[in-house]
């Protein structure tokens, strides 16, 4: 299991050792990259060590934690914020969701919801570096294969030499249809004139992601994009039967795990600040 590099940042010196010090970090995956005792510190650091994760207090003297997390997410989209704080402030809970912090700990918090935590915000880091890998694969095939778009509706190629292209034609299907809830793995089979097990085994071998979280992924970020946008009122039922879910009791819990948040709540925080 490869290593993420985590980043702590904590005005207490003592709490910052003790997090650094006391939990088996390399056992959870992660590595610590540095620590800062407050977000100026932290912010000259980050820029050199650009670590994957970062583990900040909020109310630190100087520069606090909302100008870093507000720092991270103009300069450093993909690195992911945990919060660590003491206040439970709905304005801290505002800025950290409009700044897309991947969760929020009120001090203090037990082992087993850290370890929750992290477990979550490094299924996260696996989802980009997963990403990363498929658009590098994609973009590649694009610039050797300057007749691409042509042999997207031939695909004659044994799996060897056109998985790679099947591949690609199975994401622009599930990107045009994944909010209909008629999508399945037959549905893309009988599109694409294969056989729904092969169509699975070219999804998962090319981009090293299973076909059903990849799906789950695109209509959770659907369904926080309907939620968060104040020019129109819906409510989570609509938007998740907007982004393709059935089950809402699933799309609750699957909602949660990505985001920390009900879809509930998430809503009501968005649209009152």
């Amino acid at each position: 299991m490869s290593l993420y590099s985590l980043f702590v940042v904590d005005d207490e010196r003592e709490i910052r050792r003790g997090i650094i010090e006391s939990i088996n970090w390399n056992g959870w995956g992660f590595t610590i990259a540095g620590e800062a005792e407050d977000g100026g510190e932290a912010m000259e650091k980050i820029a050199r060590l650009r670590p994957d994760a970062v583990l900040s207090d909020i109310r630190m003297p100087g520069v606090d934690g909302i100008a870093l997390m507000k720092h991270i997410h103009q300069n450093y989209p993909a690195m992911k914020v945990i919060i660590l704080s003491g206040y439970s402030d709905f304005e801290y809970l505002d800025m950290s969701i409009k700044n897309e912090v991947a969760a929020y700990l009120l001090k203090p918090t037990d082992l087993e919801a850290f370890q929750e935590t992290f477990s979550r915000v490094r299924e996260q880091l696996d989802r980009l570096r997963q990403d990363a890998a498929q658009r590098e694969r994609l973009e590649r095939l694009l610039r050797e294969s300057p007749a691409y778009i042509r042999e997207q509706l031939k695909d004659r190629d044994s799996y060897a030499g056109g998985g790679e292209k099947l591949a690609a034609r199975i994401l622009a299907h599930i990107d045009q249809e994944f909010t209909s809830p008629l999508l399945s793995l037959q549905s893309i089979a009988a599109a694409l004139h294969k056989n729904p097990a092969y169509i699975s085994k070219v999804f998962w071998d090319v981009t090293g992601e299973h076909y059903v979280r990849y799906v789950q992924r695109k209509r959770l970020d659907r369904v926080r994009e309907l939620l968060a946008d104040q020019t129109q009122a819906i409510t989570v039922r609509e938007a998740a039967e907007a982004a393709g879910f059935t089950d809402k009791s699933a799309f609750g819990k699957l909602f949660k795990k990505a985001y920390g948040l009900t879809p509930s709540e998430y809503a009501r925080v968005k649209h009152e600040s």
